[in-house]
This record gives C-alpha cells, sequence and structure tokens, in this order.
C-alpha cells in the first residue's frame, strides 16, 4: 500500500502557474490548499468544488505572485505587414515582445522574388488563422494559462521592483 502524507494542521499552500489539462478545475495564479500529498502530486479542491489529484509541476510552493498579462497591442497595423509586432505589458510591470503572422502572409512572403534568407526561425512567432484581436486575446490567454507566455515572448523591460 503506497503511504499517504497527511497535511499538518497547517494547511501547506501552494500557487498555480500552469492550468495544463486542468482547466476545468484550476486558475493560474490562484492559491490552493494542499489536502494530501502523494506520488508527486497534490489533492486539492478545484474551482469547480470537487477534490483532484494534480501533480506537483503545475504549481509553485507557497502564496507566489506570478506576472500576469494586463495589455497588449499590436506594434504594427496587420492589415500592412506581413509579420506584426506586439507588445505586451504585465501586472508587474514588465513588458514583452513577440510577432505574429497568419498562413496566407507566409505564402506572400515565400512568393517575393527578393526573399532573404530562405526560411524562418522564429520560436517568438505565432502563426494565426487571423490577426483579428479577439484571436490574439485567445492565444495569449491560452499560452499564459500553461505557463508558456514567457517563453512565447522576448523581454522588453524589467519587472518594477
Amino acid at each position: 500500500m503506497k503511504q499517504i502524507i497527511g497535511v499538518s494542521d497547517a494547511p501547506m499552500e501552494v500557487t498555480c502557474s500552469s492550468i495544463g489539462v486542468y482547466g476545468h478545475a484550476l486558475r493560474r495564479g490562484d492559491v490552493y490548499q494542499v489536502r494530501k500529498e502523494q506520488n508527486g502530486k497534490y489533492r486539492i479542491m478545484g474551482q469547480h468544488g470537487k477534490a483532484i489529484w494534480v501533480d506537483k509541476h503545475y504549481f509553485q510552493i507557497g502564496r507566489v505572485e506570478l506576472p500576469m498579462l494586463e495589455s497588449w497591442v499590436f506594434d504594427d497595423d496587420p492589415d500592412d505587414m506581413i509579420f506584426v509586432e506586439l507588445t505586451l505589458t504585465f501586472n508587474d510591470g514588465s513588458r514583452r515582445w513577440c510577432r505574429a503572422t497568419t498562413p496566407q502572409k507566409l505564402i506572400d512572403y515565400y512568393r517575393a522574388d527578393h526573399l532573404q534568407p530562405f526560411g524562418i526561425f522564429d520560436p517568438h512567432l505565432f502563426i494565426m488563422e487571423t490577426l483579428n484581436p479577439d484571436m490574439m486575446q485567445k492565444m495569449l490567454i491560452h499560452l499564459e494559462n500553461r505557463d508558456e507566455l514567457t517563453q512565447a515572448t522576448i523581454p522588453l523591460s524589467a519587472p518594477n521592483t
């Protein structure tokens, strides 16, 4: 029988840093009380009102202030540019940068006679079906909820201290 480690009188708190596949039960940045701990998982009460087991890597121990996306803007007109730059602002005052395009804009780019270089490597480029602001917002939130937005963007400024 596997040992279950009970929580002391003062329950351990963890902060959700990624919702992973638990979007129905977790919210990034929320603090959860650990009811039990076993085999690399925490038993917590989810947002849906049910106790669930969740892998520890979705959390940081304690009450942690995570940088959260506050706003973003297109730095370029999406209708005029093939690669549109975005600036993202977070609740800690930091700002980050990325680019976005669409499959059709990439086709247009590769049809150009003056193409240099002959390919693209850009880990900070989002390829979207459309550059509609609502769709971009959904994509940014999707990445943030999975704790991937920092990796997908480049820092422009440091957090306020």
